[in-house]
């Protein structure tokens, strides 16, 4: 068996005494331009930060705090929160057809974003985010379990005015390639502005520490983050930043296309820094750099391939075929992710044909015997091989013709039209709706009744090649009974819905009607409109799907009858809470029953009722007349109850007796009143009692409860009644006592 180191962008699998922070594997900034107004830009900030999923270090800062500064050293914004990050595990980023994957081999992404302003001025800005610390084991640096990353990028005020933005990598490098084994990799990035990029190894940039307290540049996590310019990580002899892995030949990066290539050779965990330079029209516009960790194991085949038709299945199988049947054998193998190409060879008397599909197409090939292999990733170091072997007969064309008396139930004549293109004898089965009726040559076969018939004939011969052909039969004899049809009785203008006249009638028969009137309908169940009062004559006319006819007539079989005439009056005309009697008055014509339907929900049945009403407003009254045919008509009318109070105010008042007569108030109706105030004044007009209360009179008291003499005294009443109607009244109350 082959075996390859495995070199792996992931996560370590030895002990890590620093589980609170040993974490980190990779990560990059950038920054795009949105848009700017009144001089400042705004931007959208990406940090991706990469971790160990099976780490027992931190999580992602939730949130991440960002700090932004400038080239002269000042800080615009510590600890900005960039919220939480969107995660997502990347288990599936391998691209060697050889790898077996080490177990618990997991990498977790982290996202953070945020949209800021920055005025455009003639400094760079810095934004930074850095984090402790980096995987205990990784082999090509020094101390790596007590350094960190920082992620910044930087934003030159030629970068501002031109409103440009950060390029960014196209793809997350894989996480495991097989070492030993050249390694491909495009690095490459992307510019949304078109400009120039170029590539580079450097080493990665130093950020944080394993402290808790102390120097705030050696903390986990500083905050504020510290400036520019930092210091890179130490690489362990013999690696360099120019060659962060060794190899043979070295890994290196095309600086023009990003294309990372070399032969891995050596077992361990690697960091590498990619910087991407940014350039418009020869001027440098921004720097970024992504760094990445890589792991070294082994790998060993992990594909197998298998084929399947629709009987046979495995690494080595054997069928049959014929004619023109649609046959392939598809591609079972296994690992489709590690699957880089098909080649079949198929061979017939010694001469072969080779396909590159994934599956293989055989319709088209010539009666015979063949052989032939199927070969995964041929020509690579991973390759598996299934083989095949075929026969491929002449066929059968299956075909049959039918024919029966379309008026009358005396079954179908099946006659078999196949032919073997091998001359063969054919054996022949016919089946209804999968029965078998007949194993003959020709068959004879009596349906149950009407309809469509799905009617198959099967063919096989002495190479067991099998085929058949299915065909709707329409089998549409003449119903068997009467059509029949009740009389129907309509008030004109009538709306007439019509039944079909026989049960054994479906929407496969055309069926046309004659109304009577000169109009005429199809279908099973037609409606039509009568507007005129008379008797009509129904006629139905009935044609199968194969050609048989059958009439039926029915003699006045529909008779529209006239409508009576609603109407009706009432007295008084004039009608008001003091006078709420009428009489309704009947004036329709041709009616033998009258009913009366009121707004209110009562209702009223004889011909020429009284009512009294209960309340005032507009009123409708319906009258629903019905003649000795059951025809209806009916009319409305609207009256208004209307709301009448009759008010006055007496002239004197004796407050020292019992009864009515003791208070002062305004006589009368006070039906509907909304808003009521009375008051009491003097004889030099000053105001000595008020009430908003109709129920209550002036006692002859002044509002300290004193009793005031006899004399005159100014009333004034405002009234609002019935649908906002204000009345003012003004009189003398003589008091006597």
């Amino acid at each position: 068996m082959q075996r390859f180191f495995l070199f792996i962008f992931l996560t370590s699998f030895l002990f890590i005494p620093k589980v609170q922070s040993a974490h980190i594997i990779g990560g990059m900034m950038s920054y795009e331009f949105i848009s700017t107004s009144n001089g400042i830009n705004k931007y959208r900030i990406t940090i991706r930060v990469f971790r160990d999923c099976q780490s027992q270090g931190a999580d992602f800062d939730q949130p991440a705090g960002i700090s932004i500064a400038t080239s002269e050293g000042s800080y615009i914004k510590t600890n900005e929160n960039f919220s939480n990050p969107t995660k997502s595990n990347l288990t599936n980023l391998f691209s060697n057809p050889c790898l077996v994957l080490p177990p618990n081999v997991c990498v977790q992404e982290g996202v953070y974003t945020k949209i800021i302003d920055l005025p455009v001025i003639n400094l760079s800005y810095y934004i930074i985010y850095q984090r402790c610390c980096r995987n205990n084991s990784i082999f090509n640096i020094m101390n790596p379990g007590d350094v960190g990353a920082t992620y910044y990028t930087e934003i030159t005020p030629l970068a501002q005015q031109l409103q440009n933005s950060s390029p960014t990598f196209k793809t997350i490098p894989p996480i495991a390639v097989c070492g030993n084994f050249s390694l491909q990799f495009d690095h490459s990035g992307f510019d949304k502005d078109g400009d120039s990029l170029a590539y580079y190894f450097v080493a990665p940039i130093i950020g944080g520490g394993p402290n808790s307290f102390g120097n705030n540049c050696d903390l986990t996590s500083p905050s504020p983050d510290c400036l520019p310019p930092y210091d890179s990580v130490t690489y362990r002899p013999p690696f360099t930043s120019r060659f962060p892995m060794g190899g043979a030949p070295a890994i290196s990066i095309d600086s023009k296309t990003g294309l990372l290539t070399g032969l891995p050779n050596a077992i361990g965990q690697f960091v590498v820094g990619v910087r991407i330079d940014e350039y418009r029209n020869g001027v440098l516009l921004s720097s970024s750099i992504r760094d990445f960790q890589f792991n070294v194991t082994n790998c060993e085949k992990v594909i197998k391939a298998s084929i399947e038709t629709d009987d046979v299945s495995g690494r080595d199988i054997e069928f049959k075929f014929c004619g023109d049947e649609y046959v392939k054998i598809d591609n079972k193998s296994t690992l489709a992710s590690s699957i880089f190409n098909y080649s079949w060879n198929v061979s017939l008397n010694g001469k072969d044909s080779i396909y590159t599909t994934k599956d293989l197409d055989l319709s088209k090939l010539e009666f015979g015997n063949y052989t032939g292999t199927m070969i995964l990733n041929k020509g690579l170091q991973c390759t598996d091989t299934a083989f095949f072997k075929f026969n491929k007969f002449p066929g059968i064309d299956p075909d049959f013709s039918f024919l029966y008396d379309t008026c009358k139930d005396n079954g179908v004549k099946f006659e078999n039209l196949s032919m073997s293109q091998d001359g063969l004898a054919l054996m022949s089965n016919w089946q209804d709706k999968g029965v078998s009726f007949s194993t003959s040559q020709d068959a004879v076969y009596g349906f149950k009744g009407p309809g469509d018939y799905e009617i198959k004939l099967t063919l096989s011969d002495s190479n067991q090649c099998i085929d058949s052909v299915t065909r709707i039969v329409p089998y549409y004899p003449i119903p068997d009974k009467v059509l029949e049809m009740d009389n129907i009785n309509g008030c004109v203008p009538a709306l007439i819905s019509f039944v079909q006249p026989h049960p054994d009638l479906d929407d496969s028969y055309k069926i046309t009607w004659d109304f009577g009137d000169g109009n005429t309908g199809e279908g099973l169940n037609p409606e039509h409109i009568y507007s005129k009062v008379n008797a009509y004559d129904i006629s139905i006319h009935v044609v199968d799907a194969v050609g048989c006819v059958y009439d039926g007539f029915f003699s006045k079989a529909v008779r529209v009858h006239d409508v009576p005439e609603a109407g009706f009056g009432y007295s008084p005309n004039e009608v008001s809470n003091i006078k709420p009697d009428i009489q309704i008055e009947d004036e329709s014509n041709n009616a033998v029953r009258w009913q009366y339907e009121l707004s209110n929900g009562d209702i009223l049945q004889s011909r020429n009722p009284a009512y009294i009403f209960s309340d005032t407003g507009i009123i409708s009254i319906k009258q629903l007349v019905t003649n000795l045919n059951g025809c209806k008509d009916s009319i409305s009318l609207f009256l208004d109850v209307v709301p009448i109070n009759t008010i006055f105010l007496p002239n004197a008042f004796l407050p020292s007796t019992q009864g009515e007569s003791s208070t002062f108030r305004p006589a009368g109706n006070g039906f509907g009143i909304k808003d009521y105030q009375m008051s009491v004044y003097d004889r030099y007009g000053e105001e000595i009692f008020t009430t908003h209360d109709w129920n209550i009179g002036w006692n002859g008291m002044d509002k300290n409860g004193k009793a005031l003499p006899n004399g005159n005294y100014v009333v004034r009443v405002h009234i609002t009644g019935p649908r906002e109607v204000s009345k003012v009244l003004q009189g003398t109350a003589m008091l006597l006592r």
